[in-house]
């Protein structure tokens, strides 16, 4: 079986993020890798706006103002449709058992705030060759 190559910009990033300085120049970053990239401040509508624009990756923060990055991903993984969904954890929680409740709650990939943008890149191709 061969795999179906996609060029970068067919790619959807949804980035979920309540803090504008962080989600642009996360957004900035995700564009410089050539993904178009989508935005939500909060996460009441998370879960209606990904399965709106279905998108190959998922960038959340914890700590949003209404319903936390994990209820969100929680929530996700009951979903068939979403169960395989890529999803980064973008956090300033850094603590060892705040990062195992995250990929114990389903996330793929766990980075503390502050990041170094080559990390955050590589993170997020790994994420998307998969």
């Amino acid at each position: 079986m061969s795999a179906t190559f996609q060029e970068p910009s067919s790619y959807q990033v949804l980035i979920v993020e309540d803090d504008a300085d962080i989600r642009n120049l996360v957004g900035i970053h995700v564009s410089s890798l050539g993904y178009k990239v989508n935005y939500l401040d909060t996460g009441a509508h998370a879960i209606e706006k990904i399965q709106e624009i279905k998108p190959h990756l998922l960038i959340l923060d914890w700590m949003l103002p209404d319903v936390t990055g994990i209820e969100i991903l929680r929530q996700l993984r009951k979903q068939d449709e979403f169960k395989k969904l890529p999803i980064l954890l973008l956090t300033a929680r850094a603590h060892e058992n705040d990062i195992v409740k995250g990929l114990d709650s389903g996330a793929d990939d766990y980075v503390t705030k502050p990041f170094q943008a080559s990390v955050l890149k590589s993170r997020i191709q790994a994420l998307l060759r998969r």
